[in-house]
């Protein structure tokens, strides 16, 4: 028999349960049940514990409950492993994780079983049977403390195997003093739409491929070097928002922006609203350097390159060498050379196409490769639109009648205004879907 495997991803908070398999359970636990049948003689069924947090203090209680109420107990302290033999017939397995800490995160791992999915929330267990499925059903781990984050996104020691069981941020964070940390935990950090606040380094260092940050508020920030979120990104950051300052008197350090610093993945249906600023190159809005996509996403706050060699200044992002789409930025983009109201740096097979300059001056002090839109542009620049700013001539220029209409921002410029932007007249574009509690009144200066 071929070894197949169902996970169970156990949370001790009953108020997140999971997607497809709810989840009940005390301020310290939780359980799960799943339905199975054996249709042959005894199988052993071995089940193994794992944790993401302090493993040696879970206790998992493992009953199986049969027709007539028969009952097979079993305990594992720690990780186990412990195997228990299952007589034939229609079984359910009752789970229950009981841990010293609320955001202790188990999963119970049934190895060495044939299943099929049976409905949303049971599988069935088939013995002998020659191609195996595997049933993840999935919860989330609570984050209520700055420890406790730490502890969870750095913790590469869950088996590769285990789901990617989602962290839910459950409170307000103040991170003030904090040192960014490395996201080794390879899947989904949701803010819940709280807020982190006093930040003063980058939330994290590196976001992985794969990974998945949204629905987060980073307010009253005020950070030195990188971005506010990440030094880097490599996954996909939505729906997240930044308020405060973002600065770096470091010239060699390569990469500063609202959100991000170097962008490889997906920044998208996001905003910034603070000042970003740098004696070095490459600084954004909201990426210095973009090698990914940035879209639907705006920035208000001034970029600045407060030096007259600082180069590649944009007010969404520096340097480009990917795609920036339908976007928006409204502050003062000022630089020494390869200044743009979007994009200061377009490099070659990199796009900027379906995007608005609101910002009243765009200016490189050394005099030349600063434009409206991109400052210099080896690539594709198309679709793009900007108010009248001194000295700046690329884009269609466009008139207040024009970006304070609906019907503008939807028939030339492209904005979906039904799944990702809320449009109206009189005013600019919000984002829709954001966390609440993200203030969006983006204006013209």
């Amino acid at each position: 028999m071929k070894n197949a495997r169902v996970f169970f991803a156990l949370l001790g908070i009953a108020a997140l349960s999971a997607c497809t398999n709810p989840f009940t359970g005390g301020g310290r636990g939780g359980e799960g049940t799943i339905a199975i049948a054996f249709d042959s003689a005894p199988v052993p069924v071995r089940f193994t514990a794992r944790s993401v947090v302090d493993p040696d203090d879970m206790i998992h209680y493992i009953t199986l409950i049969g027709s007539g109420g028969r009952t097979i107990p079993h305990r594992i302290e720690g990780l186990g492993p412990a195997t228990i033999s299952v007589p034939p017939g229609n079984w359910r397995v009752s789970v229950r994780g009981m841990g010293d800490r609320p955001d202790a995160l188990s999963a119970i791992e049934f190895r060495d079983l044939m299943v099929r999915a049976v409905g949303e929330t049971s599988v069935e267990v088939l013995a002998g049977q020659s191609s195996p499925a595997i049933i993840e059903m999935i919860s989330v781990i609570g984050i209520y403390t700055r420890g406790q984050l730490r502890d969870a996104v750095t913790a590469d020691g869950l088996d590769v195997e285990v789901p990617l069981v989602p962290l839910r941020l459950i409170t307000d964070l103040d991170l003030n003093d904090w040192m960014p940390v490395n996201f080794y935990f390879n899947g989904v950090f949701d803010g819940g739409g709280h807020a982190i606040s006093e930040l003063d380094a980058s939330l994290f260092n590196t976001i992985p491929a794969g990974s998945e940050v949204r629905n987060l508020r980073l307010v009253f920030v005020e950070i030195y070097g990188g971005g506010a979120l990440a030094v880097e990104n490599h996954g996909t950051v939505e729906n997240v928002s930044v308020s405060g300052t973002v600065s770096n008197d470091d010239a060699g350090v390569a990469g500063v922006g609202g959100i991000v610093g170097i962008n490889y993945g997906t920044v998208e249906t996001s905003f910034a609203t603070g000042n970003v600023s740098s004696t070095g190159d490459y600084v954004g809005g909201i990426a210095g350097i973009n090698r990914g996509t940035v879209r639907n996403s705006f920035a208000t706050g001034n970029v600045t390159g407060t030096t007259m060699f600082s180069d590649y200044i944009g007010g969404i992002v520096g340097q480009n060498e990917g795609t920036v789409e339908n976007v928006f930025a409204t502050g003062n983009v000022l630089g020494g050379a390869n200044v743009g109201g979007i994009v200061g740096w377009n490099n070659t097979g990199a796009e900027v196409r379906n995007n608005v300059v609101l910002s009243p001056l765009v200016y490189g002090s050394s005099g030349a490769g600063f434009n409206r839109v991109v400052g210099v542009n080896l690539g594709t620049a198309e679709s793009n639109y900007g108010r009248s700013i001194p000295g700046t001539w690329d884009g269609v220029e466009i008139t207040a009648d024009e970006w304070h209409s609906r019907g503008w921002w939807f028939d030339a410029v492209g904005f979906d205004p039904y799944d990702v932007w809320y449009l109206a007249d009189g005013r600019l574009p919000i984002l829709r879907n954001m966390p609440p509690g993200a203030p969006q009144n983006p204006v013209v200066q």
